[in-house]
């Protein structure tokens, strides 16, 4: 007969979710808090005492099953510790709730599907709670087909929201919407405050894909319901002031996340740091605003609270830490910053792998103080904090999930601290191992592959050639401001970096050329209005002066290898014009644009357009927006698009050969 110990350890653990928020130039970590499911019938505020008797009735029913076995015994042992579980991993406690959630499933094994299910269930999402995100799919689907196997509509529902949950953290954003549909439509019409989690899951989804507006209205939507649980109701106002603030308004999501953080305190009196998500996100709200001392409060506080229930090396503390250390950054006091910030580090050594998103972050937070504070080793700290970056992108093309992609391309600033050294090798090598290696690592058949370095890309340059690689950047002043620089390497010699116009300066160019451009459009199409006052001669003129005659090539180079970044692919190269109104086309032979580097290396022929099926597909109608674009500059740029009916006929030619 198999011994079983059912004792809990008093060890006390909390597990915080904080995806982040970029403030400028500074990376704070900010919490798009779940409407998750609870154990029925619980007061979280006291779970340390339905801790304590549930491991006492596990006991006596430990002890019954030591004295007689049998199927009603390791029914009622089963439900004890699936309790037990579920208690513990509400409180914080997830490694200790599988081990007895483990043994209750291998209690219920010979039992009918629906008692299995629920064992299942409880794992499964302990599982995700401890990153094992797909076992804890595959037993999700497992508990939908025993479901099935039984009436209880309410529990399939809820399994189907679980599986979405698991699969909107995988990144598989296609398979989530239908998975919530299916919840929704298994939902009993008593279910409200299901129906309103399921809303608030679906808010998230919307949220995560970027499309803040929807998201904001399915939250509403989703608040509208008369449902009862206050938490719940809790939640769907922070992640709506979320999706607010990603629609740029600040002030309704300041005033939104104020009023979260008072319920939170008055809900959460007994269990003080279930406040800190709420904190943590204020303190971003006041960053993001250019309130750094508001900010620092309320990490402050959070860091308080924390440490006072968890003690000072615990995991939790490394995101108020770290976002202290940014708040105190942006005011100054960069010894207070590098205090907290390797505080950070130190927990993230103790708790986390060398080479995880956090860790590149703080390193990288630390990176900045030091270059700000002038400190001696701050070359170190950047070279440091670059290394670990690239360590991560390499980790994520080879292993990680597409979500893991896109938040790190969302998140990681991996080139602006290297520019600020000035130094072109490493800005070079930086770039090559860097810019677009995610869709590079996705379209390829190997994406194990090495970047190549910086001499490596010169070797293959021919005489007369010059690869200019580009790229946008922060400055570290306060506030940053987003400039351009280049990296220009020629056959022979070493890289040179070379510091271009501002994005500002450059948008305000672009958005002259595609006015005069629509001018000149409408003017042909028989409806001329009036014509801007800046004509092409002067525009190209001033992009030419700030964005390409700064990088003063030598005479000789005929052939120009470009690779651009963010606005500069918008930037009508061939058509720039000196001061002698020459254009560049004139000029060079050859200007070749290249996604990156690594394409000058790619040495596969391209494949001729006879060689499969293909489609033509053109754009010819932009609808006018009915909301803001919140700001967003291809929101901004889509908007200013009209109707373009010669598309039709252009696709109709082409069609034809």
């Amino acid at each position: 007969m198999k011994k079983l110990t059912f004792r809990s350890s008093r060890r006390s653990t909390i597990r915080v979710l904080m995806p982040d928020l970029r403030c400028s130039h500074l990376l704070v970590w900010l919490l798009l808090i779940l409407a998750g499911p609870r154990a029925g019938g619980l007061d979280l505020g006291r779970l340390d005492v339905a801790e304590v008797e549930l491991e006492a009735l596990v006991a006596e029913w430990g002890d019954a099953w030591e004295k007689g076995p049998d199927a009603a015994t390791a029914k009622g042992l089963a439900s004890s510790l699936q309790t037990l579980g579920m208690i513990e991993r509400q409180a914080g406690k997830p490694d200790e709730a599988l081990k007895h959630l483990e043994t209750a499933c291998e209690l219920l094994a010979e039992h009918a599907p629906g008692l299995r299910a629920d064992a299942y269930e409880a794992k499964a999402i302990t599982l995700q709670d401890l990153g094992e995100l797909e076992p804890a799919e595959t037993l999700l689907r497992e508990v939908l087909e025993m479901r099935r196997k039984t009436t209880d509509r309410a529990k399939t529902a809820a399994t189907y929201d679980h599986l979405a949950l698991n699969l909107l953290y995988q990144g598989r954003y296609p398979d989530v919407g239908p998975l919530l549909d299916q919840a929704e439509a298994h939902s009993l019409p008593e279910q409200v405050d299901f129906r309103a989690r399921v809303g608030s899951h679906r808010g998230r989804l919307l949220h995560t894909l970027g499309s803040y507006s929807r998201a904001a209205e399915a939250f509403k939507t989703a608040l509208a319901l008369p449902f009862q649980d206050p938490e719940l109701r809790l939640a769907l106002n922070s992640q709506l002031a979320l999706s607010q603030l990603r629609l740029g308004k600040a002030d309704e999501a300041r005033a939104g996340t104020e009023a979260a953080v008072e319920q939170a305190r008055k809900l959460f009196a007994a269990a003080k740091h279930r406040v800190v998500p709420y904190l943590n996100n204020l303190g971003a709200i006041y960053l993001a605003q250019n309130d750094p001392l508001y900010a620092k409060a309320a990490f402050s506080e959070s860091l308080e609270m924390l440490e006072a229930s968890f003690g000072p090396e615990h995991p939790g503390l490394i995101g108020p830490l770290n976002n202290l250390g940014v708040a105190e950054q942006e005011l100054g006091d960069y010894e207070s910053a590098r205090v907290h910030l390797e505080q950070a580090a130190a927990l993230q050594a103790l708790h986390l792998p060398p080479t995880h998103l956090r860790v590149a972050e703080t390193q990288r937070n630390l990176a900045r103080n030091s270059l700000l504070s002038g400190a001696p080793d701050a070359r170190e700290h950047i070279d440091r904090a670059t290394r670990i970056g690239l360590e991560l992108l390499d980790l994520l093309i080879r292993e990680g999930t597409e979500s893991e992609r896109l938040n790190f391309l969302e998140r990681f600033d991996l080139v602006s601290l290297p520019c600020a050294t000035g130094d072109a090798a490493l800005i070079a090598d930086v770039l090559i191992a860097s810019k677009a290696r995610l869709l590079d690592a996705m379209l390829a058949d190997d994406p194990g592959v090495a970047a190549p370095t910086w001499r490596e890309i010169q070797a293959g340059l021919q005489p007369g050639t010059a690869f200019v690689d580009t790229v946008r950047f922060a400055t570290t002043s306060t506030p940053p401001v987003w400039r351009y620089g280049a990296v220009v390497i020629l056959p022979s010699g070493t890289p040179r970096w070379v510091p271009l116009g501002s994005d500002e300066s450059l948008e305000r160019w672009l958005a002259a050329f595609h006015k005069r451009l629509r001018w000149w459009t409408a003017t042909f199409s028989g409806s001329p209005g009036a014509p801007p006052p800046l004509k092409f001669p002067a525009i190209l003129r001033a992009l030419e002066r700030e964005f390409w005659a700064p990088l003063d090539l030598p005479a000789g180079i005929r052939h120009i290898a470009f690779s651009p970044d963010s606005r500069l692919h918008f930037l009508p190269l061939a058509a720039l014009l000196d001061q002698q109104n020459r254009p560049l086309c004139t000029r060079l032979l050859q200007v070749s644009t290249v996604t990156s580097a690594r394409d000058l290396l790619n040495q596969k022929p391209p494949e001729s357009l006879a060689s499969k099926p293909w489609a033509v597909i053109s754009i010819s109608d932009f609808p006018k927006a009915t909301v803001a674009t919140g700001g967003d500059p291809l929101l901004d740029l889509l908007a200013d698009l009209t109707p373009m009916p010669g598309t039709k006929v252009e696709s109709r030619n082409l069609r034809a050969l």
